[in-house]
């Protein structure tokens, strides 16, 4: 994986050497990819704890019911108890089918982007070409090295989600030690 981005940081280094407008060019368009992560991070997140609250209060009550079965069975309060956790469950469904709306909305949102990423690098570099913004060379290998700079972009991007679900998982075992 380092020697993938280390050459990339090196042919990147080359094109901006061959023309820096096209290299700042490619570099701003890699930042688009920024956009998924940050827009799904906070909806994936808020769900993630949800559920977890959920799920917390789930075990919670069936820790409970099997604690005090014998004033359940004495006072009959089986369709209570049921009751209490048809409704934990149907929150849990909600939560779910939201964390499922915004997974699709991000995958949705990463085609999106990889589309623009795509053939706006061919457009913004075809108008500097027919510009004379830069040389037909310079543009080629632009194109040819974006694919491995766009990756390298993606994988720092592809982390962002992944500190908010650490943190929540870390504080959630820091109750339990």
């Amino acid at each position: 994986v380092y020697k993938r981005q280390l050459t990339t940081v090196a042919y990147f280094a080359f094109l901006v050497l061959q023309n820096p407008g096209v290299a700042l060019i490619l570099l701003a368009i890699s930042v688009l990819q920024i956009l998924p992560p940050l827009v799904s991070k906070r909806f994936l997140q808020k769900n993630y704890d949800e559920c977890r609250k959920i799920e917390a209060e789930l075990t919670n009550c069936t820790f409970e019911y099997v604690r005090g079965f014998a004033e359940i069975k004495v006072y009959k309060l089986k369709r209570w108890c049921l009751d209490r956790l048809a409704a934990l469950h149907k929150d849990y469904l909600k939560t779910g089918n939201r964390s499922e709306a915004s997974v699709h909305a991000q995958w949705a949102l990463q085609r999106l982007t990889g589309n623009i990423l795509t053939y706006g690098t061919y457009g913004i570099l075809g108008l500097f070409v027919l510009r004379g913004y830069a040389a037909l060379d310079v543009c080629i290998e632009a194109i040819a090295l974006s694919g491995g700079l766009y990756s390298a972009v993606q994988s720092i991007f592809d982390t962002i989600p992944h500190f908010g679900i650490a943190k929540t998982a870390e504080k959630r075992m820091e109750m339990l030690y």
